[in-house]
């Protein structure tokens, strides 16, 4: 028996598995100091490794990525994802008669065709199904913020120029609100809070 041979045995005999032949390991080992030695050296470290205290406990990062990622505002929250299912299903029903007519219930705004109204109303009804969705399923409202926080900065921009160029009447802008309203909403769902104070933090000096 080489000493290859017999390192390969003594290694499986501490770690408790059966040897073929004990008595021809044993034989080698008496006749080889250096294979006592690895079988003394493997004990000790089969000790240190299972005996040996840790040091330090791993760090719990769980609540930092969840601070960082803006984790869902849920529990306490229940009532915005309420809210914005009816934002969702009021604008739902606001938009039907610009799907099917080609202009909302609060007149057609001046200008603007049929088609045109009715291409608003899709946009409108499938906003409505979006806020609906949001409020249903809050941890995939995320997904719902660089369109909806784009959607709330433009609708203000149009809906001043229209208005003070006098191409689309106050009343008609009004609808808006709603939408203004949902979008919010889906901000504050989505954790939009934590992570504008996780950006402040890291933007302000010091």
């Amino acid at each position: 028996m080489d000493c290859s041979e017999a390192r390969s045995w003594i290694s499986a005999r501490i770690d408790g598995e059966p040897v073929d032949d004990p008595a021809a390991v044993e034989a080698h080992q008496r006749g080889c100091p250096a294979c006592a030695e690895f079988e003394a050296q493997s004990h000790y470290l089969k000790r240190t490794m299972a005996f040996r205290p840790v040091r330090h406990e791993p760090l719990d990062l769980a609540p930092l990525v969840l601070a960082r990622a803006g984790a869902p505002n849920l529990g306490a929250g229940e009532w915005k994802r309420v809210l914005l299912g009816a934002t969702g299903i009021t604008l739902l029903l606001l938009a039907i008669p610009g799907v099917l007519f080609g202009s909302s219930i609060f007149g057609t705004e001046l200008g603007a065709s049929d088609h045109s109204g009715r291409h608003v109303g899709a946009f409108a009804a499938a906003l409505a199904f979006g806020f609906a969705f949001a409020g249903w399923r809050p941890e995939r409202a995320i997904g719902l913020v660089p369109f909806t926080t784009a959607l709330g900065g433009l609708i203000i921009l149009t809906g001043a120029i229209d208005t003070i160029r006098g191409s689309a009447t106050g009343l008609a802008e009004a609808s808006h609100f709603l939408e203004l309203f949902g979008v919010g909403l889906v901000w504050e769902i989505s954790g939009g809070r934590a992570r504008l104070g996780s950006w402040v933090a890291r933007l302000a000096p010091g």
